[in-house]
């Protein structure tokens, strides 16, 4: 389970989930960002982006962006002019 950092002073656990915390067959973590949170999700860095404005390579976003340049890239070649609508048959 992850929870907002800022709710975890007020989480009411019942105690079966307590000891399955103990026991090591339940997680509570917490996250103060989406970024740390999908850190936890993915266990992979989220990553800042740079003063050129991309991600640093092996980061989640840096391979978001990547796949979002390769659609990018599908479009503009099945439309020729990389219009999103014209590659949606709108």
């Amino acid at each position: 389970m992850i929870s907002p950092d800022a709710n975890v002073r007020h989480l009411m656990l019942g105690t079966e989930i307590v000891e399955s915390v103990r026991a090591g067959r339940f997680h509570v973590w917490s996250a103060r960002t989406v970024d740390e949170a999908i850190e936890l999700l993915t266990g992979m860095p989220a990553g800042a982006p740079g003063p050129d404005g991309r991600f640093p390579d092996g980061t989640l976003h840096a391979r978001i962006d990547q796949r979002l340049e390769r659609w990018a890239q599908v479009a503009e070649e099945e439309t020729g002019d990389g219009s999103v609508a014209a590659a949606a048959g709108t």
